[in-house]
């Protein structure tokens, strides 16, 4: 298992990765026991320093999310409180940039509110 970087989010690497593994985690992907890829594993699958790896995994190890046992990383049965305020502040940041980029693409104000009126409706009651 591996990550989604965006270079161009401004969200530094390292935080991409704890922001996903939390989402996973809530999602349901990844449950209490299975293991994450080293430090060596997930900066030599995804070229990025080891040390940003090491970072991302010791934010939620602090976190109480992960619990490293040597060089295992091994997802724990908590989720950080602040998991889900971090979540919604990455989510406005990308929703505010396809934003931008949908009204540069020259979709109206309208457009946009019908299209997000009629993905609500599509959920219903099963919004993910």
């Amino acid at each position: 298992m591996y990550f989604r970087i965006d270079t161009s989010s401004g969200v530094p690497v390292y935080e991409q990765i704890v922001h996903q593994v939390i989402s996973m985690r809530r999602a349901g992907l990844l449950q209490q026991g299975e293991t994450l890829p080293s430090v060596r594993e997930l900066s030599s699958h995804m070229v990025i320093n080891p040390n940003t790896a090491a970072k991302a995994y010791r934010a939620l190890e602090d976190s109480g999310m992960v619990q490293m046992q040597g060089r295992s990383v091994i997802i724990t049965d908590q989720l950080p409180p602040e998991a889900a305020e971090q979540e919604k502040e990455t989510m406005k940041r990308k929703l505010k940039r396809q934003l931008f980029e949908a009204r540069a693409a020259g979709m109206s104000e309208e457009e946009l509110l019908s299209f997000t009126r009629s993905c609500m409706e599509e959920w219903g009651e099963s919004a993910p």
